[in-house]
């Protein structure tokens, strides 16, 4: 079979539209490029100037006419050039295409061979994505709205008592939570808590977790007596306890959190406190700051766990500083760690800067250290003073 009638075949009988044109117009074309400019017949094609299958405006803005004598010069100077374009049908119903134009020469003339990729089906589902996106990212910023609404909003007013946190989540969404709240004239609640993992899910855990360590939820902290009356709130080990069984006692849930969790006792200055598999505090005393005591399994890992009750006796001056491990742990572009000690380098630097100061600086070497990349992990720092 001659080349020429292989070629023929080809032209005509390619599931895709393709055309010749010359100066005068439109010279051939295949039974594609009919059907998709909703003509009847060939002949209808020949008829159309090239000109006239393009809307006035491409998505860009700029003009069909400028931009596709543009399109014609690249294939010239090339011999061939693919692009995106949006043409119209007979109708005057647009549709977007992949061309590619090849320069050729017939009859001792130049002539362009235009073939055309049906994208309209790709650029629904693109539309389609780009829609679910949009909603996606909406429905993220409402939620992290609400996340944000779960934080303290001002240091509690408790006498010789004040307090300040930076939260910065490595997602649209945190897993890690903070509060610090007073559960009466005398006693001051905080913790910090970490959800293992990153995004909806753990932050969906954050949330729930912090309502039941709200003030407000009688399931976590209210102690009944024996007849039914309540007596006071209940102590850190009993709250975990009740926390632990709570989480741990449905199998849906998958993921565990660490959690610090005291109370505070203005009186006698005693900080009565769980760590359940959280980094532990530093105590900012007499110029220095040391890591107070502290064990336990994470919430919600393992059904049954019981809680040590740990206590630190603070003073008037002292500082304690709550954070998760995305303040020590973050790492830099050598995968080095921000460690212990370069966290206390910063406290030590800052003791006698104001809180909210005094965490800022330790943000900003956090981020410095995961430069040029950001830090992969929640950051989050709760400090109180005693005054």
């Amino acid at each position: 079979m001659p080349a020429s009638d292989r070629f023929r075949i080809l032209f005509d009988h390619s599931s895709d539209p393709h055309f010749i044109f010359m100066d005068g117009g439109i010279t051939d074309c295949n039974d594609a490029t009919v059907q998709i400019l909703k003509l009847k017949s060939k002949k209808d094609v020949l008829k159309i100037h090239p000109a006239e299958l393009s809307p006035m405006y491409q998505p860009d803005g700029r003009l069909s006419s400028e931009k596709s004598t543009e399109m014609d010069r690249i294939a010239r100077e090339n011999g061939f050039h693919r692009f995106e374009w949006t043409h119209q049908d007979s109708k005057g119903e647009p549709f977007p295409v992949q061309v590619t134009v090849n320069a050729v020469t017939l009859d001792g003339k130049p002539a362009m061979i235009a073939v055309w990729h049906d994208l309209s089906v790709i650029k629904k589902r693109e539309d389609e994505l780009r829609r679910l996106n949009d909603k996606m990212k909406q429905d993220l910023q409402a939620a992290w709205a609400i996340q944000k609404a779960l934080l303290p909003v001002s240091s509690p007013l408790v006498k010789g008592f004040r307090a300040a946190w930076a939260y910065k989540p490595c997602d649209d969404l945190g897993g890690d939570i903070l509060n610090v709240f007073k559960l009466d004239e005398k006693h001051v609640g905080l913790y910090v808590l970490d959800v293992t993992g990153h995004g909806l899910a753990a932050s969906l855990l954050s949330v729930a977790a912090s309502h039941f360590l709200s003030p407000f939820s009688e399931s976590s902290f209210v102690r009944h007596t024996h007849d039914g009356n309540k007596l006071d709130f209940a102590q850190p080990a009993e709250v975990a306890e009740r926390l632990n069984q709570h989480f741990s006692s449905n199998p849906e849930i998958t993921q565990f959190f660490t959690l610090l969790y005291g109370i505070l006792n203005m009186e006698s200055y005693e900080f009565r406190y769980i760590c359940a598999g959280h980094p532990l505090p530093v105590h900012w005393s007499g110029g220095r700051g040391r890591w107070v005591q502290g064990s336990g399994m994470p919430i919600g890992m393992m059904p049954g766990n019981s809680y040590e009750e740990f206590s630190l006796k603070l003073a008037p001056g002292d500082r304690l500083y709550l954070y998760s491990d995305g303040v020590t742990e973050a790492k830099n572009a050598k995968r080095d760690l921000f460690g212990d000690d370069r966290f206390m380098e910063v406290l030590d630097s800052t003791a006698k800067a104001p809180l909210s100061e005094s965490l800022e600086r330790v943000v900003q070497k956090v981020e410095s250290w995961c430069k040029p990349e950001f830090p992969d992990d929640d950051v989050t720092l709760l400090v109180c003073e005693l005054v």
